[in-house]
């Protein structure tokens, strides 16, 4: 089998998981631009969450319609209590890495480090448990 479709393979077999990964690359993105935007006039945790919580709303409306076909108030519930998991874990590394480790420095570098563990560490621990929680419902062809 060649390497081509070995990948198409995989990426059909996972396919909620691929979704999930390119919706949470362009939430990501969003977060970035705004809790970089935003530093510069509230405090960095301030400026992480409102990152953050943009992304939640994105992500919520594009996850519940194209990864788990489902939107109503039970998965809204599940989603935003999974959200505040990822919230906190995210404001906590921010807070490990920018306040505690690299003590209050400003450069890009050393936000870009800290946002890139605030956002691949919750990013695992949210997509089990929504999956796990949340669930995946066939999609019916129309």
């Amino acid at each position: 089998m060649k390497s081509v479709d070995k990948a198409k393979k995989m990426i059909g077999d996972h396919q909620s998981f691929v979704k999930y990964f390119m919706i949470s690359v362009f939430v990501t993105l969003i977060d970035i631009l705004v809790s970089w935007g935003t530093e510069f006039i509230v405090p960095v945790i301030y400026a992480n969450s409102i990152g953050v919580l943009t992304g939640f709303i994105i992500q919520y409306f594009m996850t519940s319609k194209y990864v788990y076909n489902k939107k109503n108030i039970k998965v809204f519930i599940k989603f935003f209590i999974t959200f505040l998991i990822g919230f906190v874990l995210a404001d906590l590394i921010i807070y490990l890495f920018r306040i505690i480790i690299f003590e209050n420095s400003e450069k890009l570098i050393v936000f870009m480090i800290s946002k890139g563990f605030s956002i691949v560490i919750p990013f695992f621990v949210m997509y089990f448990i929504r999956k796990k929680w949340i669930g995946q419902e066939a999609k019916v062809k129309e």
